[in-house]
């Protein structure tokens, strides 16, 4: 919604919902208002978002919406990420997922890599997890993981994850 205040009283608009010849002083989408009408109209519209039934996002509307968010961290993966899921293809002797997402009673945690024959996931962290807010969110998220879901978390700095070899990645892996 466009609410344009006009200054002044020479501009000669009058108000479309009164008929009053005093002047127009605001105008929301084309429409023009004076001052007495616009405060009706401003309140009409707060109360009817006041009125308006709350949605709920219920778990299908998370499933919509997780896939495409691993799609992007996928397409925007840090080159530390590229680097260790290089060496993960060629050393590890199970299958991993790459940004896999985990959905369950309403929370979501999408890990870097995810090995389910041993139920390990590996998190790759850049300088950002090394903010206060952003290591208290983490630990969050290894509980949730661990707990809820019974998966080994591991943590790996993005210098980790370049520097690693294969046969500590093996290591990692059993």
């Amino acid at each position: 919604m466009v609410v344009k205040k006009l200054k002044g009283w020479k501009h000669g608009l009058k108000c479309e919902h009164c008929r009053r010849v005093k002047p127009a002083k605001y105008i929301v989408n084309g429409s023009k208002y004076c001052k007495r009408c616009y405060k009706r109209f401003r309140h009409l519209q707060h109360t009817l978002k006041l009125n308006r039934p709350i949605k709920k996002y219920t778990f299908r509307y998370k499933q919509k919406t997780v896939p495409e968010r691993i799609k992007n961290l996928r397409r925007r993966a840090t080159p530390a990420e590229l680097c260790f899921k290089e060496k993960l293809e060629k050393c590890c002797p199970v299958k991993f997922k790459f940004q896999r997402g985990f959905i369950k009673g309403g929370y979501y945690a999408i890990v870097d890599f995810h090995i389910p024959s041993r139920n390990i996931c590996i998190e790759i962290d850049g300088g950002y997890h090394n903010r206060p807010e952003q290591k208290r969110k983490d630990e969050y998220r290894d509980k949730w993981l661990r707990e809820v879901r019974k998966q080994k978390v591991i943590r790996l700095t993005n210098q980790q994850a370049e520097e690693i070899s294969t046969a500590g990645i093996k290591e990692l892996v059993r």
